[in-house]
């Protein structure tokens, strides 16, 4: 009965949300550094080898 109480609290999830977000902020920022860093062929080369982002078959 209590874990139904605790996954239907926004509240519970807060921490959670704002951590997912958090790491999608800082890879889109780090995937534009990197781009900018590193040019258009290495920047290809790197999507070719890394599949996903952050979360692997997921993201």
């Amino acid at each position: 009965m209590a874990l139904v109480f605790y996954f239907a609290n926004l509240w519970a999830w807060t921490y959670f949300i704002f951590i997912v977000g958090l790491f999608i902020s800082r890879q889109r920022l780090d995937d534009e550094f990197c781009a900018e860093k590193y040019g258009p062929e290495k920047r290809a080369e790197y999507q070719a080898r890394v599949k996903y982002r952050i979360i692997p078959g997921i993201y």
